[in-house]
């Protein structure tokens, strides 16, 4: 799953728009729903239509499923940053965890930077 920003990433904007528009058969698992969300954002970040099928019901977790352990202070970023695709189909990810190797633009929402806070940070006296 880690590759696959990188591996669109790489094609023609037509080739792409081919990949996302072809349904991958479900498997009944909880990847169904991270694969319908990572093709979803991808689609989004690069100007492709959402596609049909990426609005699947099978393709949508009633209880969120985390893929990526994360250690305690990457939760709340996760929680907080993660990007709506991911949201929307119930498996939030951290943002670093799209493509950490290279190939696609590091995520970040939008007009905001993604800042980690330490507890002994001014935000948490009062």
């Amino acid at each position: 799953m880690c590759d696959l920003p990188r591996s669109l990433h790489q094609l023609d904007a037509s080739v792409q728009r081919r990949i996302l528009e072809k349904a991958p058969p479900l498997q009944g698992t909880p990847w169904d729903a991270l694969l319908a969300a990572s093709a979803e954002h991808f689609a989004e970040r690069h100007g492709h239509a959402r596609q049909p099928w990426m609005n699947e019901p099978e393709r949508f977790l009633d209880t969120p499923w985390v893929p990526i352990e994360q250690g305690h202070d990457s939760r709340w970023e996760a929680a907080l940053y993660c990007p709506g695709a991911f949201t929307r189909h119930g498996t939030p990810i951290h943002p670093s965890d799209l493509d950490s190797r290279g190939g696609d633009d590091p995520w970040k929402p939008d007009c905001c930077e993604a800042t980690t806070f330490r507890e002994d940070s001014d935000i948490f006296t009062s």
